[in-house]
């Protein structure tokens, strides 16, 4: 309950520093007038990204940026949930609907949650599934292989939501190389990273 407490403060944080900033610069105008001094601008992007993890504080996040009139980019991975279930399961889909609804983007988590673990012969990669049947093995994937891991993701959210996703995704734990970066690029999918510091753990 600390750490979801924690999160939602964290993302409200996030989602109303511009918000926030730009309400104190009205009140500064208001009082600065008669100088003409310039008012601070709120003029930078914030790109809000979210991962699938255990969908705990999902529903708190969603109604949070639906309040605030914020969109984010969902990164989906199908992972098992806090209440059981996997949140790529039939029972996500009216979750996944409504935000494709209100307009946020989508990428790929690779579907299996499938971590980097080193550079492979033959131009082949090795990843460790955190989830599906082959999870907790080391296995070396080749281009097609890995391609399959990124699309399924995007598959699973069509089926789900008849859109499909940006092509974009996002390495579980952020564990790449350049080789894994290149075979993601090569199947039409950028890879998009964390900030220096935009990965919280709570």
């Amino acid at each position: 309950m600390i750490l979801k407490s924690r999160f939602i403060q964290f993302t409200a944080v996030l989602m109303l520093g511009c918000i926030s900033l730009n309400g104190q610069a009205q009140a500064q105008a208001q009082t600065q007038t008669q100088t003409q001094t310039p008012t601070p601008q709120c003029n930078k992007t914030v790109y809000l990204t979210f991962d699938t993890g255990n969908m705990s504080v999902a529903q708190a996040v969603a109604d949070i940026l639906n309040r605030q009139h914020v969109k984010a980019t969902f990164f989906l991975a199908n992972e098992k949930t806090s209440r059981g279930d996997y949140s790529l399961d039939d029972s996500w889909k009216p979750y996944w609907q409504e935000l494709a609804r209100q307009g946020h983007h989508f990428g790929s988590h690779t579907y299996d949650h499938t971590y980097f673990v080193k550079d492979g012969p033959s131009g082949g990669v090795f990843e460790k599934p955190q989830f599906g049947p082959k999870a907790g093995m080391t296995i070396l994937y080749n281009e097609a292989a890995f391609c399959r891991e990124i699309r399924r993701s995007d598959d699973r959210f069509k089926e789900l939501t008849n859109q499909s996703m940006q092509k974009i995704w996002r390495a579980p734990g952020g564990k790449v190389s350049p080789r894994l970066i290149k075979m993601g690029n090569l199947c039409g999918y950028q890879h998009i990273a964390w900030a220096p510091a935009g990965f919280f753990l709570g």
